[in-house]
């Protein structure tokens, strides 16, 4: 704790001990030493995260609030976005005002229990409820983990909490045949007489973003938030060059990727004429925002079963349809003999712990290693036969 002290008409304390800059609280006129002691234990509380701090003199609300400040210098946007929602609703339902020692693990199971049942009520499957409160329950341990590194906190109940242990959803890779199929319905609903300008405007970005997606293995908002000096394309061959910047992307790094000569006519035509701060895939003629309104749109007709022809196959890929699409590029590498290394520099993952999650194995791959053991057996055999 800061150490406190009187000289002539004031008090002081010193937050880091010797050799740090004193702070002047009060008048000795107007403080008695006893109300100067509890001075400092408020200011203790307001601002050290110390070293020597006495474990559980801070709430939890406190805590997290301190947590979050500190995250707010090393992580993406995307994260603290997840780690904003958790906090905001640990502070409307968890007991923060109470202090971070007296925090038990039956309330945290309570917590999360009646988390579940509201999420559920409100719509949610079972099976994301239950993973949103496994997500919840690791904020919470990670709160109680850095308040122990500093002294704050003696223990983590979390320990002592039963997670749901759910395995995630299976994300099915889109076939090519989809694929083409769902970009031919859009084209033809964009031609429709009875199509909109704005419809037909929207059909026809969603329809290119998906060939960009297919062949980039983009995150979807990674290409939504595209801007023209993000492209670098060479105007005498098909051929280019994107970054995907810290602002834009999971992970917070800039990263600049080769195009695949397929889609580069795509984002030339869509980015020709554009400043180069504009949006690559632009304003509709309604003035809507860029490409996010059109996933939007077509995110509801496809969850809806309103795209025509679809309607049996919506389910198997349901609101993940655009991250299926990268599934798929990331197993179309796999099968392509593409080096670990490389295809997780390419799926711009830091690692290639990730990839295992990424590659599916479909019915042709494991036909094909059946058919190469019947092979091999055959083989096996006739030497067999023929005897040494």
């Amino acid at each position: 704790m800061a150490g406190l002290w009187r000289k002539g008409p004031s008090w002081y304390l010193r937050p880091g001990g010797r050799g740090t800059k004193p702070i002047r609280i009060g008048e000795v006129a107007t403080m008695t030493r006893a109300e100067a002691e509890r001075a400092r234990v408020e200011w203790d509380r307001r601002n050290t995260l110390g070293m020597n701090a006495v474990p559980g003199m801070f709430t939890f609300g406190e805590i997290l609030k301190r947590w979050l400040a500190e995250k707010r210098d090393r992580r993406s946007a995307k994260t603290l976005a997840g780690y904003d929602s958790h906090a905001n609703h640990l502070t409307e339902h968890f007991p923060c005002s109470r202090p971070i020692g007296d925090i038990q693990a039956d309330q945290i199971s309570a917590y999360l229990r009646a988390r579940v049942a509201d999420a559920i009520n409100a719509g949610r499957t079972e099976y994301g409820a239950k993973r949103t409160a496994d997500k919840v329950l690791g904020t919470i341990s990670m709160i109680f983990e850095w308040a122990s590194a500093r002294g704050l906190a003696e223990r983590n109940p979390c320990r002592a909490v039963e997670r749901y242990g759910l395995e995630p959803e299976e994300k099915a890779p889109a076939p090519v045949a989809l694929v083409a199929e769902l970009q031919t319905v859009l084209r033809a609903e964009a031609d429709a007489p009875t199509t909109t300008g704005e419809q037909a405007h929207m059909r026809r970005l969603v329809a290119d973003l998906v060939e960009v997606l297919w062949w980039t293995g983009l995150r979807v908002g990674e290409a939504c938030r595209l801007t023209v000096s993000d492209l670098t394309l060479d105007p005498a061959a098909a051929s280019g060059e994107v970054v995907i910047r810290s602002a834009r992307v999971k992970g917070g790094k800039v990263k600049r990727y080769p195009i695949a000569a397929e889609v580069v006519p795509i984002l030339r035509a869509w980015s020709d004429g554009k400043p180069a701060s504009a949006s690559v895939f632009g304003i509709g003629p309604m003035g809507h925002d860029t490409a996010a309104r059109a996933v939007a749109v077509f995110r509801t007709r496809w969850l809806k079963g309103r795209l025509p022809g679809f309607p049996e196959k919506r389910e198997r890929f349901r609101p993940a349809f655009f991250h299926s699409i990268r599934h798929a590029y990331a197993s179309d590498l796999e099968r392509a003999d593409v080096d670990p290394l490389v295809r997780a520099a390419l799926t711009r993952h830091r690692t290639t712990r990730m990839l295992d999650h990424y590659s599916h194995r479909g019915l042709d791959v494991l036909r094909e290693a059946q058919a190469a053991l019947a092979r091999s057996r055959r083989k096996s055999r006739r030497r067999g036969s023929e005897g040494p």
